[in-house]
């Protein structure tokens, strides 16, 4: 049987791009999240900290003010425990220590600083492109995440029903503007493939 209870899945879609982003609740109550280009699943507190929600109630706050859904939470909270700095701590901050945490993974054998900028680039271009890819979106990613999170235990708490993925309300409807655009880009990335091979071929 899966040691997942619970899922919140979105398709984040930019540019082309399709992202996958699901969240998923342990049998313990803790919460994870994956998402591309980051292997494994990241602890949601880690994962929070590392887009700059650096206390534990500034998530708390982020995701609910329902008590009942904040108690669920604490298994979550507790998994970031050994990434939080302390006051008279050198290394860093809690947000460098939890970018570093998938910095390890996304950048295995590599320097703390290139493991950092790593990290970084990976949450902006990766984690909901949607919302954006510029380091200034990263908030706006996290309360994003705080809204599925809230929805996600609001099922577990039977507090509402499963969203049907197959209603139209829960789907992106291609139209004409869309379905040109990709059909534009498809034909200009061909058309510059092409003409740089030729070039290349006569230099």
């Amino acid at each position: 049987s899966s040691s997942f209870t619970h899922i919140a899945k979105v398709f984040s879609t930019s540019r082309g791009f399709r992202a996958p982003v699901t969240i998923e609740r342990k049998r313990t109550g803790e919460l994870r999240v994956s998402f591309p280009s980051v292997p494994g699943k990241i602890p949601l507190a880690i994962l929070m900290k590392a887009l700059g929600l650096e206390s534990d109630r500034e998530i708390v706050d982020v995701i609910s003010d329902d008590d009942e859904l904040r108690n669920e939470l604490i298994v979550t909270i507790e998994q970031s425990a050994p990434i939080n700095a302390f006051k008279d701590e050198e290394e860093g901050s809690t947000r460098t220590n939890a970018l570093d945490f998938i910095g390890k993974r996304v950048a295995v054998g590599q320097t703390k600083e290139y493991r950092l900028a790593r990290a970084e680039k990976v949450l902006d271009r990766y984690l909901l492109p949607h919302i954006g890819t510029e380091d200034d979106t990263r908030l706006h990613k996290a309360y994003y995440l705080g809204q599925m999170v809230e929805r996600l235990i609001e099922l577990v708490l039977g507090k509402r029903t499963p969203d049907d993925k197959d209603h139209y309300a829960n789907k992106r409807l291609k139209l004409s503007g869309d379905l040109l655009m990709s059909l534009f880009r498809v034909a200009l990335y061909s058309l510059t493939r092409d003409i740089k091979y030729q070039l290349e071929r006569t230099a």
